[in-house]
């Protein structure tokens, strides 16, 4: 939707301010949907014990989910978090 008032008109190239306005709401979309994303997971970073007791179904049991993923169904929120924290990059 911010993205519609930054195209050009047909045929026309963006201007370096469309094309610089359009970079930075897409930074912007992509930094506060990663700290949604990553939200449910600061009490067990806060303290370095936490991380070492981490527990998968635990997490998943109390997981409150904010942002674009409260709106996600909760079993398909889950499933997103259960496959991220089975991946190489948890």
């Amino acid at each position: 939707v911010i993205l519609k008032g930054l195209e050009a008109a047909p045929g026309e190239p963006l201007s370096s301010f469309q094309v610089e306005a359009r970079d930075d709401a897409l930074r912007r979309h992509f930094f506060e949907l990663t700290l949604s994303f990553l939200r449910p997971f600061v009490p067990y970073l806060e303290v370095a014990e936490a991380l070492a007791d981490f527990d998968e179904a635990s997490f998943l049991a109390s997981m409150d989910p904010v942002g674009a993923f409260a709106a996600l169904p909760r079993e398909r929120c889950r499933s997103l978090y259960t496959r991220f924290i089975r991946s190489v990059n948890f």
